[in-house]
């Protein structure tokens, strides 16, 4: 495997590849790339194209193809790797993008609620970064986030975070509006539902980046959604979903800053100051 030019990441080579593919691979084209994945797309000798998926830790995205049964779901062959999760050759579907269509936001919304319904029937064992479906497990996701903040704060990592701000977070995971919404219907969620994330194809949709799914309320999938798709979300998720979902923002930059890409640490303080300021006073 060639080790990534920037970040943490190994790629197969074009000669490890050759022996899953029908021809060889020509030409390399990189979508997307940072210190967590990098895709690409692969332009093999007899024209077809492949998308090649290669990431770190966290992800369950290889499980979750190995157990998943959905029409949603792109076909996906799991290459595995010795130092950390499996990468992936995904089909590349010709077809546009949810958000490079034009929608009313009638439309939108029943795109949303379409794919809501599909994600809901998706069958199997499906594997989750983590389940806040418990009394204890939510509480368990508060103290850890605030545990992850008081020590970035404490070690000096972070400087625009301070004391004050993680007890103003503090007080909106306790709010009545946010356990509210930690209370209301739960399932499987994408964790990343964006429109950019949805394909819409001649017989279906196509949903794509499946690394850090969650069990847990399912409107945090419907906010993201609408937001992504720019239909004002207040009338159809409730306020403390928005909060949450950018409680659980700052907990995963939070992680990113201790766990997963350490040298990002000033990067994530800003992101999570500004997170933080966004917070309409907690009820």
């Amino acid at each position: 495997m060639d080790p990534h030019p920037y970040f943490a990441l190994h790629l197969h080579s074009n000669e490890e590849l050759a022996p899953l593919l029908p021809s060889a691979v020509i030409r390399r084209e990189t979508l997307h790339e940072w210190p967590l994945s990098c895709v690409q797309r692969l332009h093999c000798e007899d024209g077809n194209t492949v998308i090649y998926k290669v990431q770190s830790a966290p992800s369950v995205e290889a499980e979750f193809y190995r157990q998943a049964r959905s029409s949603l779901l792109v076909t996906a062959q799991i290459l595995p790797v010795d130092d950390g999760p499996a990468a992936l050759l995904l089909e590349d579907v010709d077809a546009p993008l949810l958000g490079d269509v034009i929608l009313t936001a009638a439309q939108a919304v029943a795109h949303t609620e379409q794919i809501l319904d599909q994600i809901a029937a998706i069958t199997g064992d499906l594997p989750a970064l983590n389940d806040i479906r418990s009394e204890d497990s939510r509480r368990a996701c508060g103290e850890a986030i605030l545990n992850d903040l008081h020590r970035l704060v404490n070690d000096g990592s972070f400087r625009q975070v301070n004391a004050q701000m993680i007890d103003d977070v503090a007080a909106v995971i306790a709010a009545e509006d946010v356990q509210a919404a930690l209370h209301g219907e739960t399932g499987y969620v994408h964790g990343d539902l964006r429109a950019e994330n949805v394909l819409l194809t001649a017989d279906g949709y196509r949903v794509l980046d499946w690394q850090r799914p969650w069990w847990g309320p399912v409107a945090l999938d419907r906010l993201s959604l609408l937001l992504s798709l720019g239909v004002d979300p207040t009338v159809h998720v409730a306020v403390g979903v928005q909060r949450l979902h950018i409680l659980l923002q700052i907990g995963w930059l939070a992680q990113c800053a201790l766990h997963w890409f350490p040298p990002g640490v000033h990067h994530y303080d800003g992101q999570i100051a500004q997170l933080i300021g966004t917070f309409n006073p907690p009820n």
